[in-house]
């Protein structure tokens, strides 16, 4: 389970990330959630199958049928498929709930591709300029809030099914 951490102005002042060059922390995935905005696209790639949860579906992209095992990243990392799902394109940020079940921006503390400091010669982006998050990071943000709307009309549309 990847250790995350909400992103804090102050605490992750001197945090950067760099865009990932490989999937290979999507190796272990047999399926990944989908929302409805992408099922058009993710079809193409592998088959959609509705994963069933408590009181309701959800929507998964079948990428492998042995536990631990990601049949559309290569042995080097690279995408096989051709439609990457919103999940991985974030990738190492996501939306979580807080403890006042408010989603927030969070990030994958033990990714490889954020650094506490800054490395000499990196492409590294900064979580924070000034006292606010960066023009990169506020993207990331609206791109995860889009895709968190998605989810909202997926969940709705997953809950008419189960009622049906």
């Amino acid at each position: 389970m990847p250790q995350l951490e909400a992103v804090s102005k102050s605490k992750h002042a001197n945090h950067h990330w760099v865009p990932y060059t490989h999937y290979h922390f999507a190796a272990a995935d047999p399926f990944v959630i989908l929302t409805v905005s992408e099922f058009q696209k993710a079809a193409v790639a592998a088959p959609i199958v509705f994963r069933q949860m408590a009181d309701s579906f959800q929507p998964v992209l079948l990428q492998g049928i042995e536990n631990g095992k990601n049949l559309l990243v290569g042995p080097r990392g690279h995408w096989l498929g051709e439609y990457v799902p919103a999940y991985y394109r974030s990738h190492p940020f996501c939306l979580a709930l807080n403890e006042n079940q408010q989603r927030v921006l969070c990030f994958h503390a033990d990714s490889e591709f954020v650094m506490a400091e800054v490395q000499e010669g990196s492409e590294a982006r900064p979580f924070i300029k000034g006292a606010e998050w960066s023009g990169e990071l506020s993207e990331v943000a609206q791109f995860l809030n889009a895709v968190d709307v998605n989810r909202q009309q997926t969940e709705k549309l997953m809950a008419l099914f189960q009622e049906l």
